[in-house]
């Protein structure tokens, strides 16, 4: 069952974690940002360049999330903390290297596609998009002066590589596996652009015709040699070799300026800027706490009568959620503590009615990662939730322990997981 779009504050966020992408940078937040794209969680693993200082503008216009993000291979626990903290504020969130520009072609922006694709195909946790690699088109020496999208414009053919990165339903993401593949709760999973299920990170044939991303990977050799000394947020060094440059480059014979003359028709579509860019955008990107606050009505008024049939609350235990985290962040906005305690309250015990409705596995898990924020606080209704997710998470350890023995290894990890919540719940009288 889809969720009302209005609960969220960002339609479309990008997560991405960056290292030393100064020159780079406000070029791709401002491409991305014509592309439909609300908001952005930066993770900076420890620039010593003047990543933060082009941020800082972005951050000031309420555009970027800045989070300093220090460590070897962060890559998965940014990811990780992204989607813990942020996955009830974002319809979608899509995760993207500074090198990467997801190209829409068959609407104006990236969620009309995703939409498109998705419309009528409620069990689908990501949409993968594809890779169009393009190589340095014959650029020896760095030019900071041009946009990278204008500087390269060869790519490889489609089928070059068959990875693709996702944009996905954050709040029916398990874990990730790679950059390229995360495993989904129960019953959810990947899909390319044709609706074709996708497993492993890899979607071959590669399809390309509604939505791609470009991936300026190597840019010019002066550029990608110093990408080699320096190292990114996965590698220290060593991947970058001539080897790997030569191969693109090699392949890179097809001319595609596609994503310029996309960039220039959403440009011109754009409300007079005034000569700033960003003010424009942080205009554009304004969250409608109007909108919010109606959406809340809409969703919780039909739960607060006492006499809804039980079936009512079949496959909503996602938009309860949504709606307890919106109750909540609007308290700081324009909400007094009664109005927001009220709306609230209405929240959890309309959870706690859909633990008694028909239930999918992905909603409980949903529901249990959620609940070091449920259960400190101060509502009755808090207690019934507690306890029935101790029954609940009961019955399923029963069912794994009885119905399956000879592959308990496979599901180990899933008992543990359920274990680590009952103890969890235990802790809590």
């Amino acid at each position: 069952m889809s969720v009302d779009k209005n609960l969220f504050l960002y339609d479309l966020a990008v997560v991405s974690i960056m290292k030393n992408e100064g020159p780079y940078i406000k070029e791709w937040l401002n491409y991305h940002l014509l592309a439909g794209v609300d908001h952005f969680f930066i993770y900076d693993n420890e620039s010593p360049d003047n990543q933060r200082e082009v941020l800082q503008p972005y951050i000031d216009a309420g555009i970027v999330t800045y989070t300093f993000f220090p460590g070897t291979s962060p890559q998965f626990p940014a990811y990780d903390d992204a989607v813990n903290r942020f996955k009830f504020l974002c319809r979608y969130m899509a995760f993207i290297d500074g090198d990467e520009f997801i190209l829409p072609k068959s609407k104006s922006t990236i969620t009309e596609v995703v939409d498109e694709i998705l419309d009528g195909k409620p069990n689908v946790g990501s949409l993968g998009l594809n890779w169009h690699m393009f190589g340095s088109s014959g650029q020896k020496n760095a030019d900071y002066t041009r946009d990278v999208t204008e500087r390269f414009v060869y790519r490889a053919p489609s089928d070059f590589v068959s990875m693709i990165k996702d944009i996905v339903n954050p709040r029916r993401i398990n874990y990730f596996e790679n950059p390229h593949y995360m495993l989904h709760y129960d019953g959810f999973y990947t899909i390319n652009e044709d609706g074709v299920i996708v497993n492993g990170g890899n979607n071959k044939p590669s399809t390309d015709k509604k939505i791609v991303i470009n991936h300026y990977v190597t840019k010019s050799y002066e550029e990608y040699m110093n990408k080699n000394k320096r190292g990114d947020v996965v590698y220290t060094n060593g991947k970058y070799e001539d080897k790997y440059f030569n191969n693109l480059e090699s392949a890179s014979t097809i001319f595609d300026d596609e994503i310029l003359k996309y960039r220039d028709s959403r440009q011109k579509a754009l409300p007079s800027q005034g000569g700033d860019p960003i003010k424009t955008f942080a205009e554009m990107k304004r969250i409608n706490y109007a909108k919010l606050y109606n959406a809340l009505i809409v969703n919780l008024a039909p739960v607060i009568p006492q006499n809804v049939p039980i079936n009512f609350y079949e496959g909503k235990m996602e938009t309860f959620l949504i709606c307890r985290v919106m109750s909540s962040y609007l308290k700081e906005k324009i909400f007094d503590d009664k109005t927001a305690n009220f709306f609230e309250e209405v929240s959890l015990n309309a959870l706690h009615k859909t633990l008694m409705a028909r239930l999918q596995i992905a909603d409980v898990k949903l529901l249990l990662s959620e609940l070091p924020n449920i259960l400190p606080l101060n509502y009755p209704v808090v207690k019934d939730i507690r306890n029935a997710c101790i029954n609940l998470i009961s019955q399923i350890m029963r069912m794994m322990r009885t119905n399956v023995p000879g592959h308990m290894p496979l599901l180990w990890r899933e008992y543990a997981w359920f274990i680590e919540y009952l103890n969890l719940l235990k802790a809590f009288k």
